[in-house]
């Protein structure tokens, strides 16, 4: 049983870093960051692109606007809540004002820390932006 154990237990651990959002960086409303999106980073399951995560605590009924910008890549943001087993996105935007950056206006539903995935419309995508 012990190989049995071993196992089971790397597995769990494996699952929880593929859905956990360990990697999620915190930002504040009003903050800004910047990053570059790596082969390295990890993938977002749905698009298969690389990208970075953000934490924001919101309250209900709360209004944020997201921008993300590149000179290299076409952005894509994606916001929701990070769930047990998978993520639920509510929002998204690639395009904005005819340009490839990024644009989200966002109403928190409820209270909570949401997450903004900062990535890119095509997968395998690399380079600089800023958030």
């Amino acid at each position: 049983m012990p190989k049995l154990n071993t196992f089971l237990a790397a597995s769990a651990a494996l699952s929880a870093a593929l859905v956990a959002p360990a990697f999620a960086q915190p930002i504040a409303v009003g903050g800004a960051a910047s990053g570059a999106l790596e082969q390295s980073d990890p993938v977002n399951d749905e698009r298969m692109s690389y990208m970075d995560a953000y934490e924001i605590t919101l309250a209900e009924g709360q209004a944020i606007e997201v921008r993300m910008a590149s000179e290299v890549f076409d952005t894509y943001l994606i916001i929701g809540l990070q769930q047990p087993g998978y993520f639920e996105s509510y929002d998204y935007n690639d395009d904005s004002e005819g340009t490839l950056n990024s644009r989200l206006r966002f109403v928190a539903p409820q209270a909570g820390t949401y997450t903004i995935q900062a990535t890119s419309f095509g997968s395998e995508t690399t380079g600089p932006y800023s958030l």
